[in-house]
């Protein structure tokens, strides 16, 4: 007998053809870097009222098994612009929605301008409204969600939220991109599958992602993306995977350079937390050996918070608190190259309408802090609530 040591383990996800049927990873690159997991077996037991000639209880019968756990990843991108991350099925779980923008794509020649770019009719159509993107302008690297299209025939352009300074170039490259965001159905079931010291596998089958929260976005931290997830049911066993995992080598982004915008505007920000909260239903039935036969997710609520400073000049928070005016929030960062200005592996977060609901003052080392927490919801301009982007 050999004990089990507590980094020993290695994590596969793949996809579930039908919910709650495992799926064995089959491929090295299934695997997923992890700073974290946890996986937990449940199982209802029904107790019996039956009256008979001794006083003690009756033993309970087994019911109905299920399984939740939590797994936490760097929040970092791919590594090639356009291609999904490691922990891509996990966002679709969450989310649903995906989009990708698998080459890059060159403006005109001219009709650029401070917050629009001439796009050439051909290439129109990889863009959406609400897709977080990098326009590679020389030295100033600039990211931006779009906030609306024109796609008429030798007119086509794309507006972009923030607004620079002075006009992008002539034939600006935009990169490639892989774009979630919020759905109302397709949200992936996927199977979760734990190998430690590649002798014991634990498996966890239907899983659905319940919440996803970006943490440790602060100040010289790497942000990581917390994600837990329910399934139908967890099983143990004597065995080997079979494979030599091989993991993404893109390093995630360290919280420096790494801005959160207000309305396209810059705000100074300490840290920031975001969540989606999924309520996932579940279809049951007497005929199925474990009760379950489908789930879907039939709700999604996105919150946050943020910590910024009081200004001795503007109450600019105070009034959108006290009016009830949303705003957007932009927040992205990077991992910047051997020129200033300029980064590669980006993350990006755009929820475009927030709504503050709390904004307590405290003191930061004698600095008073602004505490905002708000909530998000759906925006029939951006057709979702949340985006995140990988580029």
């Amino acid at each position: 007998m050999a004990y089990i040591t507590s980094k020993s383990a290695v994590v596969y996800v793949t996809e579930e053809t039908t919910a709650g049927v495992a799926v064995d990873p089959t491929l090295a690159t299934q695997a997923i870097a992890i700073n974290s997991l946890e996986m937990n077996l449940a199982r209802e037991t029904i107790d019996r009222s039956v009256l008979k000639s001794s006083i003690s209880k009756s033993i309970p019968l087994n019911g109905m098994r299920s399984c939740s756990g939590s797994v936490v990843v760097e929040a970092k991108a791919h590594g090639t612009a356009g291609t999904a991350t490691e922990y891509d099925l996990l966002l679709q779980s969450a989310l649903a929605g995906k989009r990708t923008i698998a080459t890059t794509t060159t403006s005109k020649a001219t009709g650029n301008t401070t917050s629009v770019l001439a796009i050439e009719d051909a290439d129109i159509t990889k863009f959406h409204v609400g897709d977080v993107v990098m326009i590679k302008e020389s030295g100033d690297y600039w990211i931006s969600p779009i906030a609306s299209i024109v796609d008429t025939a030798g007119s086509a352009t794309i507006t972009l939220l923030r607004v620079r300074g002075t006009a992008f170039s002539a034939s600006v490259v935009v990169d490639k991109l892989c774009q979630y965001y919020g759905a109302n159905s397709s949200h992936k079931s996927v199977t979760i599958t734990e190998y430690l010291e590649d002798a014991i596998k634990k498996q966890a089958v239907g899983c659905m992602v319940t919440g996803l929260n970006l943490e440790n976005f602060s100040v010289g931290q790497i942000p990581s993306f917390n994600v837990s997830f329910d399934g139908f049911d967890l099983t143990e066993s004597v065995a080997s995977s079979g494979l030599t995992a091989s993991y993404n080598t893109a390093t995630p982004p360290v919280c420096l350079s790494a801005c959160v915008y207000m309305d396209g505007t810059s705000i100074a920000v300490s840290e920031l937390s975001a969540s989606i909260a999924n309520t996932i239903g579940k279809v049951t039935s007497t005929c199925a050996s474990n009760g379950i036969i489908s789930a879907r997710v039939s709700e999604r609520a996105v919150s946050g918070s943020f910590t910024t400073y009081a200004d001795t000049a503007s109450v600019a928070n105070y009034t959108k608190f006290s009016a009830g005016t949303t705003f957007s929030l932009l927040l992205y960062a990077g991992v910047p190259t051997a020129t200033a200005g300029q980064f590669k592996d980006v993350v990006a977060v755009f929820i475009p309408v927030c709504l503050m609901t709390n904004k307590p003052h405290a003191d930061a080392d004698g600095i008073v802090t602004e505490q905002i927490e708000f909530s998000a919801g759906y925006s029939s301009t951006y057709a979702s609530d949340i985006f995140i982007a990988t580029i």
